[in-house]
């Protein structure tokens, strides 16, 4: 029960980040890295598309590497 109350360790990403919808924070270009919104939190991630992804547009999480995020573009 400990474990699933207390809060995971700074840096850590927590479980279940993968099809979660972020929103960028500026334009990312296709293979670029940028920054977006998820859950509250700022964090980077790269853009795994072949389309740009607008600031203020959605884009998915298709899965996280420690503290980046790679991304696809909504459609």
């Amino acid at each position: 029960l400990y474990k699933q109350l207390r809060p995971p360790p700074e840096g850590e990403v927590r479980h279940g980040v993968e099809g979660a919808r972020a929103t960028a924070i500026e334009d990312i270009a296709p293979g670029a890295t940028g920054s977006v919104k998820l859950r509250g939190t700022n964090w980077t991630g790269i853009n795994r598309g072949s389309e740009t992804i607008p600031a203020g547009a959605s884009c998915t999480v298709d899965r996280s590497e420690g503290l980046m995020l790679d991304l696809s573009p909504d459609s």
